[in-house]
């Protein structure tokens, strides 16, 4: 029973994990879809909640602060692409 305790919060977690990067995966995919249908309104607003919801420990995160600044260059606000593009 004790080692149950123990292994419990580790599967858990492992579990957690797994289900976690198929959400950032899907979320990136759907900015993507977006962008590459030239809807960039859209995927700029999805690209920010992967980098806001995920951060930086994600490998998808500086992909995404490229799309989103891009998308936001695309739609003509010069200014606000440049911050975004700041931070790559």
């Amino acid at each position: 029973m004790k080692y149950f305790l123990i292994i419990l919060p580790i599967i858990v977690f492992n579990f957690n994990s797994l289900v976690y990067s198929q959400t950032i995966s899907e979320h990136y995919d759907r900015g993507m879809d977006f962008y590459n249908q030239q809807l960039y309104a859209d995927a700029q607003k999805v690209f920010e909640k992967v980098i806001k919801e995920y951060g930086i420990e994600d490998e998808l995160y500086a992909s995404a602060r490229f799309y989103s600044a891009n998308s936001l260059l695309k739609m003509g606000k010069k200014e606000e692409a440049a911050a975004v593009f700041e931070y790559l």
